[in-house]
């Protein structure tokens, strides 16, 4: 019987039938639907690397391995796998249940080996809708290449959507400047990636910023005029030019993608009513001046075809005008810490008659290892909610604020443990996951790969300085050696300044062996992210590194210049790691604004080495 343990996703319902089915030397694998041959062929893949030969063939033959369509099941996107003596049979109503068919097949085969326990499973998704919102906007653009390998990982966990948060980084014809310097998207790469996406089933949603968040396009000279306050972040909605350029934008991005489904953002809206449209809040209060706006901005979803997503955290702000919000915007529920206030909100949109989605989010942004515990429980809480109040669908972000310095593969963990929750909440066991995680992705048996992975996601407990948002390291490289002012430690001054030589001790008696990283994989996507887990643990101790003589300067404690040096080779050679790494995967992108940040902190190092002279 398939155990909950036996596959990274968790199966609804599973039954023994008695004895195991020997698999052939050579296994023929056959579908009458052509659609079906990439999924076949990938089941071939993992069919070789347990040692056996394989032969994907469309027609009604006898195989070992038959898929059918079954118009009689009930699911949408689900499917039966019926493992007998005989064979295996994938029966499913649609496309998409036979690929997750074929993906939990892949996972018996990776864990029982040619020879399977006979079963049939009846499964499906809990959530229609099983997503990923992925960070596009913060100086990182992945290539068009990682983004497919990052597809494909996603459906074998029977991800379904796949939205990209854009601010500036897209070539806007009609607006040139706006992407200039962020390496942004073209048409024909979203074109390309967008038809990946539907082979393997993943609805490709676009999303882009509507009223906050805008200040990478309203700081340019072009569109200051635009803002509700100078220098600010958000849009002023009583000028009739915003409207125009939101206009021209969805005119040049919403032809790119064939999905209706259009996520208009407008969250953390900081500056409504407090320049431009202030004397408008001030008369018909923020709530009605945002609520206005956000019907401007569905009209133009309705002009363009879409159907409007927008997050709900100011809506939720202003609870009294829930009522008033057109029955066809989906509210986009987010919180990403398990205490957070808006997870038992849910229930307002929906007792408001609101489409929604519950959106938890990876922990990973503001942190170099993640924040796994926080994640975890968070994602689930999130599930819950959103089964509970019969949500469209899950929506797990992923942010990159402060420049994105976080790798790919400290998110991937969260990404496989929010599609379990979008397909079966609650039926995953947190504490095996890692090693779950590591055994499908990483093919480690041992159960150490898991464990590492799990330990760098929990290194930022091991200070035991909390910020709900952050790992308060993260800042490290943000803050000068030397406090300001004063030449003695005070406390609380600075987040560098709290590092007792304790607590940094703790995070570095928990970060994993470099040996941790090593695991038997040939795929260039997964090699690396094991790359990218031993530079992320690399930098937390380069982190603890740096605190501690910030600690010894501040308390004017001797610092030697041996000992500066020696953190300005350091800080340069993960800056030559963080460089390599970042290309392997991204665009060029603001890649300059973190090398221009370590490379500062390496100088400042070496100056103060000099003034120390021989000390």
């Amino acid at each position: 019987m398939a155990k909950m343990s036996d596959v990274l996703i968790p199966v609804q319902q599973a039954r023994t039938t008695g004895g195991r089915l020997k698999l052939p030397r050579t296994v023929t694998l056959v579908s009458q639907t052509p659609v079906d041959m990439l999924a076949l062929g990938r089941t071939g893949e993992t069919l070789q690397a347990i040692g056996l030969k394989a032969t994907c063939r469309i027609g009604d033959e006898s195989a070992t391995v038959r898929v059918v369509r079954d118009e009689t099941l009930e699911h949408p996107e689900g499917y039966r796998l019926a493992i007998t003596k005989d064979g295996i049979t994938v029966s499913a109503r649609d496309d998409a249940g036979a690929y997750y068919g074929l993906a939990t097949l892949r996972a018996l085969l990776r864990t029982n080996g040619p020879e399977l326990p006979c079963q049939q499973i009846d499964d499906w998704p809990a959530f229609a809708r099983r997503g990923i919102y992925h960070d596009l906007a913060r100086g990182k653009v992945p290539t068009i290449a990682t983004l497919k390998a990052l597809v494909e990982r996603l459906a074998d966990w029977k991800i379904n959507e796949l939205q990209l948060y854009i601010e500036n980084a897209f070539t806007f014809k009609k607006h040139p400047e706006i992407g200039e310097g962020f390496s942004p998207l073209t048409p024909d790469e979203i074109a390309e990636l967008q038809q990946h996406c539907k082979a393997h089933h993943v609805r490709l949603v676009p999303s882009l910023t509507s009223f906050g968040h805008f200040e990478k396009i309203l700081r340019l000279p072009r569109y200051a005029p635009l803002g509700e306050l100078p220098n600010g972040a958000t849009l002023c909605p009583t000028d009739p030019r915003s409207l125009k350029l939101l206009d021209d934008m969805y005119g040049e991005f919403l032809p790119c993608f064939e999905q209706r489904d259009f996520n208009v953002c407008c969250d953390e809206t900081w500056d409504l009513g407090k320049g431009r449209s202030r004397a408008l809040a001030q008369k018909k209060g923020v709530g009605r001046v945002y609520l206005d706006f956000l019907l401007e901005i569905h009209r133009l979803c309705d002009k363009h075809g879409r159907r409007m997503n927008a997050w709900g955290d100011i809506v939720l702000e202003h609870p009294e005008l829930l009522g008033e919000v057109p029955k066809d915007i989906v509210m986009l529920n987010w919180d990403y810490h398990p205490q957070g206030g808006r997870i038992p909100r849910t229930h307002e949109i929906a007792d408001a008659g609101l489409p929604l989605m519950v959106c938890p989010g990876t922990g990973a942004w503001n942190s170099l290892g993640s924040r796994w515990p926080m994640a975890s429980e968070n994602i689930r809480l999130m599930a819950a909610q959103g089964q509970q109040h019969a949500a469209e669908g899950l929506l797990n972000t992923d942010w990159g604020d402060h420049g994105h310095r976080q790798f790919l593969a400290v998110s991937l963990l969260a990404f496989a443990f929010g599609a379990a929750e979008s397909w079966n909440p609650g039926a995953a066991a947190i504490d095996h996951f890692p090693r779950l995680f590591a055994f499908h992705s990483f093919s480690d048996a041992t159960g150490e790969l898991g464990d590492a992975i799990e330990a760098l996601g929990r290194s930022y407990l091991a200070h035991d300085l909390r910020n709900g948002n952050a790992d308060p390291m993260y800042s490290n490289l943000d803050q000068p050696l030397t406090p300001r002012g004063a030449g003695h430690y005070h406390p609380g001054r600075r987040d560098i300044d709290n590092y007792t030589p304790d607590a940094l001790q703790r995070v570095l008696d928990n970060l994993p062996e470099p040996t941790a990283w090593q695991a038997p994989t040939a795929d260039e996507f997964d090699r690396l992210a094991l790359a990218e887990y031993a530079t992320a643990c690399a930098m937390v101790a380069l982190y603890c590194q740096r605190s501690g003589v910030a600690w010894d300067l501040g308390l004017a404690q001797p610092v030697t210049a041996r000992r500066l040096t020696e953190l300005a080779d350091d800080i340069e050679a993960i800056t030559d790691d963080f460089r390599r790494l970042w290309l392997a995967r991204n665009k060029p992108s603001r890649l300059v604004d973190n090398e221009t940040l370590f490379r500062s902190r390496a100088k400042e190092a070496r100056e103060l080495a000099k003034v120390r002279g021989g000390r």
